[in-house]
């Protein structure tokens, strides 16, 4: 909309760039507009009532397995949130938000014990405290440090890296396998990685989630190998410049990379025998559902050895 022509004069005469005001307000209005359809588009995509699977099946709203391929579909409310949360990732995902919000909360507890220098580095006392790989402790019969120093982050730097990698390959793959069976190879990359610190080094300290980030790489390289065609071989070079990146890097930063090539191994081992068909992966749910609980559970001890860890 154009300004009205005495308007123009006086803003002139104050020395105002007139056309550079128009333009301004031509952009904040067609900006307005775009935003206002962004959000009728949003709310028609939340308020939608049936279900699209992997396989580009429209599915009722009800259903819980795919009529064409067999695959285990989410909840609607599962749907809903991964729709309201689509600025994100557009993989649905249930158990991959829940372990990065839970690493996130370790860290503030990190930062309570520690105090704000805990940001940058926290005291090793504090992450021994709360469950790092530390060889006397797990020596002594402390295996719950296993799993939990996959929780524990040595500062924003540290812990940034690591959910910022978490973030890129989790959403796709638990997409992929579901849940259950997530939940169970998160668990078995962290216990690679834990594993892996404690026998190959001399005296291990390690914290950090990034061997159940390699874990994912490892996973994703071996299962996307045996799906084979150009989708799945182009994904397994993917996922290998993944693995030498990272490898490259904790060489350059000093990590361990000694874990790093136990939760790769492991990811691996489970790729290769977790199957490919959506069928068969639908008849062995109930067994993926038994194992993952049995991981949760374990996870949940290990929140507790924590707790119990810090009050004593």
């Amino acid at each position: 909309m154009a300004l009205p022509p005495r308007l123009k004069r006086l803003l002139e005469a104050l020395g105002i760039n007139v056309v550079r005001l128009e333009w301004k307000w031509r952009y904040f209005r067609e900006r307005l507009q775009w935003r206002r359809t962004a959000l009728a588009q949003w709310v028609q995509i939340l308020s939608y009532r049936h279900k699209f699977c992997e396989c580009g099946l429209l599915v009722d709203k009800d259903a819980k397995v795919c009529p064409g391929c067999g695959r285990k579909l989410h909840s609607r409310a599962v749907y809903r949130i991964g729709r309201l949360l689509g600025f994100v990732t557009p993989e649905v995902g249930v158990a991959w938000p829940f372990l990065l919000f839970l690493i996130a909360v370790v860290f503030l507890g990190e930062v309570r014990l520690g105090g704000w220098v805990s940001l940058l580095s926290p005291p090793a006392s504090v992450l021994i405290r709360l469950g790092a790989v530390y060889t006397p402790a797990i020596a002594q019969g402390e295996y719950w440090r296993l799993l939990a120093a996959g929780l524990i982050h040595g500062g924003l730097i540290h812990i940034g890296f690591n959910l910022m990698a978490l973030s890129q390959l989790a959403p796709a793959l638990e997409d992929e396998i579901g849940p259950w069976e997530f939940i169970l190879l998160v668990t078995v990359t962290q216990l690679g990685c834990g594993w892996a610190t404690y026998f190959l080094r001399t005296f291990a300290f390690s914290v950090g989630a990034s061997g159940i980030a390699f874990g994912l790489i490892g996973f994703g390289l071996s299962y996307s190998h045996r799906q084979g065609g150009g989708r799945g071989l182009a994904l397994r070079d993917l996922y290998l410049k993944w693995a030498v990146y990272g490898f490259l890097f904790g060489m350059w930063v000093g990590a361990d990379n000694l874990g790093h090539l136990g939760g790769l191994a492991a990811g691996v081992m489970f790729g290769l025998l977790a199957p490919t068909d959506p069928q068969l992966n639908a008849r062995l749910a109930l067994l993926w559902r038994i194992l993952a609980m049995a991981c949760l559970i374990a996870w949940g001890y290990t929140l507790v050895e924590m707790i119990r860890s810090l009050a004593a």
